[in-house]
């Protein structure tokens, strides 16, 4: 009834037509909300609401008043009001404001402080963020205070603002995050709200979202585009403007300015435009509180910067976009714009040299977009030279982008340079951070030690630091832009590392470089070598004091997978240099046994380097000993040809003479590749040969390993008895040293040697000891195995119910493996013990390890 048309006419700033249309509606007015009927629950909360309905009449009407100079009417009305509903925060607000424009600054202050003592009275409340901001506007001296926001316009009947840029053409890649960004500002309130709400009726405050990422990610167009499609939604206009945070040879521009800006678009009078930033900001907040606005802050250098420029209302919401997080800004949904995916990527490239040439060479595309970064700047800069060059071909432009050492040149040309973009960061980092200059130096090692990926504690040791302040400084280089962060690691974008390594060229000393790159290896060893969590577990619990990095086995296994990608930079780095090579060695072998068992595929890629460097420098020991290290993660990897294709190699490279211990560790690995080739004979010559040699010097952990594996053989040619008295010898010695990992080994090779020979009983108990010691060492195969085992003894000794549900569980245990042997493993076992069982699911589980089985070119 009361409220739609006279709120229009009240944000148009026509007082006449407001006074009239709040006329009409209180006249329809008698007495109280249904007086004369008796009150159930239902009609005493519709009688609330027309009472409601009522008092926002009278300060409309009231409101107008001010609005068409009748302050003395107004002020009086107001008075009369607030008698009735002490607790009416707009009517003390236009009572304020009524004092103010008459001239009467103490009556307004006055008015201010007993509506603060009323509220804080009646119910513990503090004025709204509007009366506060009229308050802070009247102690700042402005005898001439607004009446109210359609008060002081210049020109009642001008247009609401419109000020985005033109939307893009397409943003290609980007529909997710252009959904997110849509959902927040399609929360209640805001542009999807019906109109017909009332300001009170809206949320506390703005929408915020805010758009970051490092620079040439298309944080700009996607904040533009976004804001076209919800702009009609907001009915008194759009605001926009660059804040400059990263604009070449420009400075930042000050919140004051850009207030001011902002209020002569609202057509707020020039005497009301405050150059102080706290009280155009009071303002600007009292302007925009019962506006629908949508504004975008474009290019924003900190949270400083955005603060003073957001509005009250909760019919507004702001778009903000800048390579800092914001994350000191409270209520801000954080959007990270990163890399395109690859096909978005080449259709981006598409539209800029058509269709012809990339559907004519795909591969070269995508190889184009990949060295780009797949960041949208570097994409369009390499399209738009591509287009003004008719003699270029795919083919030669790839070839040109191949040289990391010039593709920053390619990537650059008049008003859009990617290294330029990477350049203002940078330079802002070092004018604008207290620590700019030591971030600076982290940022130019990472791109000369290749670090794409890296921790705080690889940077604390780059710079020589300690990890907190590495901490600080990795936060200085994500705010500008030229890192990001993902949970604990820190990524450089590939061309960001280029950039870097330019730097690191111009003004790094290689000597310090090189001692950097020794420093961080070092700290990794002894770091490695004082915490038993990332060696072995082992069987005596870790030391109860206070123990560098991880505590527990589950820890161990997140901080070294979070450090794979930093140490394999670390040891690609080393290897190269032959000085260097047995520090690279040294680095590895500390964790050597965590990642052949946890880690083995990153095991492979590690090793690799120091595999090239041995053979580069000839240095038969140490090829053969790394070709040990990757045979037995291609057992971890169930790669047996691979397996023995690595062992046959060390031992080619095996050294003549001399060398018991290293002659004894290859002829071990390469019996225990034949045990699982199935070439029984000389796995048992070449593994007693290298029993002889361990226990001749004592070693007694390689006597028990080794025995484990001929027992592995005893046992396949059908010899129970000899395999199982190898097996339980090797448990005693594992006593001696308590390594969990090989005990549970044992054991999980006692549970299958006792299910072959017949004694289920004994299969279970051993399966047991498997599962618990897999599940203290983290180790998810092999408990998935030790249940499959279990289950097949538990069906053996008739128990089908429990033997279903192991092998359910090892299956579930084996989903989400990156193994494919052991899924496939899983899923037959199941299928065999349903099959027993006579479960009509047998069929379609073993259908389903046989289609994973297939080859993947298999039709």
């Amino acid at each position: 009834m009361f409220g739609r048309d006279t709120d229009a006419a009240l944000r148009a700033g026509d007082a006449d037509a407001a006074r009239a249309e709040y006329r009409r509606a209180l006249a329809l007015w008698r007495g109280g909300a249904l007086e004369d009927v008796p009150l159930g629950r239902t009609l005493r909360a519709d009688a609330d609401a027309l009472t409601e309905a009522h008092v926002r009449a009278r300060e409309g009407r009231l409101e107008a008043l001010l609005l068409a100079g009748d302050v003395a009417g107004a002020a009086h009305g107001l008075r009369l009001l607030l008698a009735d509903h002490p607790l009416r925060e707009p009517a003390w607000g236009l009572l304020v404001r009524a004092h103010s424009a008459a001239g009467e600054r103490a009556a307004a202050l006055n008015a201010y402080q007993q509506a603060r003592s009323t509220l804080a009275e009646e119910l513990g409340l503090e004025p709204g963020a509007e009366l506060q901001g009229l308050h802070e506007a009247i102690l700042a001296g402005s005898a001439d205070a607004p009446v109210s926001p359609a008060a002081v316009m210049r020109d009642r009947a001008a247009p609401m603002p419109q000020q985005l840029p033109p939307a893009p053409e397409a943003l290609v890649g980007r529909d997710r995050e252009l959904d997110r960004v849509r959902t927040v500002l399609a929360r209640p309130g805001g542009w999807a709200g019906p109109r017909t709400e009332t300001p009170e009726a809206w949320p506390p405050g703005p929408a915020l979202v805010g758009i970051h990422g490092v620079g040439g990610t298309g944080k700009s167009a996607l904040a533009v585009a976004a804001a076209h499609g919800a702009a009609d939604a907001y009915p008194d206009g759009q605001l926009y403007v660059d804040l400059q945070g990263t604009s070449p040879g420009l400075p930042p521009l000050e919140p004051a300015e850009v207030l001011g800006r902002f209020l002569r678009a609202l057509h707020v009078a020039e005497r009301m435009i405050s150059p102080d930033t706290a009280e155009a900001a009071a303002w600007f907040r009292s302007v925009t509180a019962r506006r629908r606005l949508l504004i975008v802050l474009d290019n924003a250098v900190d949270c400083d910067q955005v603060r003073p420029l957001l509005p009250a209302g909760g019919g507004c919401a702001v778009v903000v976009t800048g390579r800092d997080e914001l994350s000191a800004l409270e209520g801000l949904t954080r959007l990270r714009l990163g890399q395109l995916a690859t096909g978005a990527a080449v259709d981006l490239l598409r539209r800029f040299i058509g269709p012809e040439p990339i559907d004519r060479q795909p591969e070269v595309a995508r190889e184009i977009a990949a060295l780009c970064g797949r960041l949208p700047l570097a994409v369009r800069v390499i399209g738009v030279r591509f287009a003004e060059v008719p003699a270029w071909r795919l083919p030669d432009l790839a070839e040109r982008l191949r040289n990391e050492r010039f593709r920053l040149d390619e990537l650059g040309m008049e008003n859009l340079d990617v290294r330029s973009t990477f350049d203002i960061g940078y330079r802002a980092l070092l004018t604008g951070e207290p620590r700019g200059e030591a971030a600076a130096r982290l940022f130019r090692r990472l791109g000369l030690l290749s670090f794409s990926e890296i921790t705080p504690f690889a940077a604390a040791a780059l710079v020589d630091t300690d990890e907190m302040s590495a901490y600080r400084l990795l936060g200085s280089l994500v705010r500008y832009g030229l890192l990001e962060r993902d949970g604990t690691v820190y990524r450089m974008h590939d061309l960001l590392r280029l950039f870097a390594t330019e730097l690191a060229r111009d003004e790094e000393e290689p000597a310090a470089t090189t001692l950097s790159l020794i420093r961080v290896a070092r700290r990794y060893i002894e770091l490695i070598s004082a915490n038993p969590v990332l060696r072995l577990p082992r069987a005596d619990d870790p030391p109860t004091g206070e123990l560098p990095g991880p505590r527990t086995v589950a820890e161990g296994n997140t901080w070294v997978g979070g450090h794979i990608a930093p140490l394999n930079a670390l040891v690609r780095q080393l290897a190269r240099s032959p000085a260097q090579l047995p520090l690279a060695r040294e680095l590895l072998h500390v964790l050597h046994r965590r990642l052949v068992v946890f880690h083995p595929a990153e095991c492979i890629r590690l090793y690799r380097p120091v595999l090239e460097g041995a053979e580069r420098d000839g240095d038969r020991g140490l090829a053969a000993e790394v070709l040990c290290i990757l045979s037995n993660a291609h057992l971890s990897l169930h790669r047996y040809d691979d397996m023995a294709a690595c062992a046959y190699a060390a031992l080619r490279r095996l050294p003549e003479s001399g060398h018991d211990r290293a002659r004894a560790r290859v002829l071990a690995v390469v019996g225990a590749a034949e045990v699982r080739l199935g070439a029984l004979a000389s796995a048992a010559e070449r593994l007693a040969a290298a029993l002889a040699l361990q226990e001749g010097a004592q070693r007694w952990k390689a006597v028990g390993v080794i025995s484990h594996d001929i027992a592995r053989a005893a046992i396949l040619r059908g010899d129970h008895g000899e395999g199982l008295r190898l097996l339980h010898r090797s448990l005693a010695l594992n006593r001696g040293h308590g390594d969990l990992l090989d005990a549970c080994r044992i054991h999980d090779s006692l549970a299958w040697a006792h299910l072959r020979a017949g004694r289920p009983d004994s299969a279970v108990g051993h399966a047991d000891a498997a599962a618990e010691l897999a599940e203290r060492t983290g180790h998810v195969p092999w408990r998935a195995r030790a249940l499959q085992w279990r289950g097949l003894a538990r069906h053996a000794q008739g128990d089908t119910a429990a033997a279903v549900s192991d092998a359910w569980q090892a299956e579930a245990l084996c989903r989400d493996t990156e193994i494919p042997p052991v899924r496939i493993d899983a899923l037959r076992i199941l299928g065999a013990v349903l099959r027993m069982c006579g479960d009509p699911r047998a069929e379609g589980v073993l259908a389903e390890a046989d289609a994973l089985a297939q080859p993947p070119d298999a039709p």
